[in-house]
């Protein structure tokens, strides 16, 4: 289906239900819908560059939206938590990111940020004794040594890895989930888990420590604050 009803959508979009009936429904991506919108209701309906759908389309077909550092013209792209979007006209910089009520908002960025974040989610040795990373967004990138860990995240830029941040105790990390999503804090340790068990992490925001899920920490080069 190409539309969602607006009393259906995600309860971290921020929506204005009882308007109209439908909304755009984001094609599946690698974002999972909690966590992401349609291009679309990204620039209609967040950053009100457009009014109308049709608007989002004339403004697509120029290639002046750029997500992740590739020009984007379909406006049920999916967007989601991290993406980097670029207005070119206006040399703008947003970044998706969660609101203090869990919702997700575009964060203008004070100064640009050069390349996007790709967390490592899986990697392999293929042919050749490569390593293939897979990457959250669906990427994968072959490389030639095996200096990268599960959990790390890398800026891309144009297929490049400008930096290597370490999944490791110190490291500053994004929360996408759990209690305290939305909140960037210092990784303390991680607790790996036998059996079915999920492995999980604690974390240090402010004076206290807390626990959650590994899988909702986002490691990236400087905190974001609300």
């Amino acid at each position: 289906m190409s539309h969602l009803k607006r009393l259906n959508a995600p309860k971290a979009w921020p929506i204005k239900r009882k308007v109209q009936t439908f909304t755009t429904r984001p094609k599946p991506g690698p974002h999972k819908l909690t966590e992401a919108v349609s291009l679309n209701f990204l620039l209609r309906d967040m950053l009100q560059l457009t009014k109308t759908t049709k608007e989002t389309k004339k403004a697509l077909t120029s290639g002046n939206i750029v997500i992740n550092g590739i020009p984007r013209k379909d406006h049920k792209f999916t967007v989601g938590i991290l993406d980097t979007v670029s207005v070119v006209p206006t040399k703008e910089q947003f970044l998706i990111v969660f609101s203090p009520s869990g919702r997700l908002q575009a964060k203008k960025m004070k100064s640009a940020m050069e390349g996007h974040f790709a967390k490592i989610v899986n990697k392999t040795i293929v042919k050749k004794k490569k390593v293939q990373l897979n990457l959250h967004n669906g990427a994968n990138l072959l490389v030639d040594k095996d200096a990268y860990s599960t959990g790390d995240t890398l800026i891309m830029e144009k297929s490049k890895v400008k930096k290597h941040l370490k999944f490791e105790k110190g490291a500053t990390i994004y929360l996408i989930g759990g209690k305290h999503k939305g909140v960037s804090a210092s990784l303390d340790d991680v607790h790996l888990m036998n059996n079915m068990q999920k492995h999980r992490i604690t974390f240090k925001f402010g004076k206290d420590t807390f626990e959650t899920l590994k899988e909702f920490a986002f490691v990236i080069d400087k905190p974001l604050d609300n």
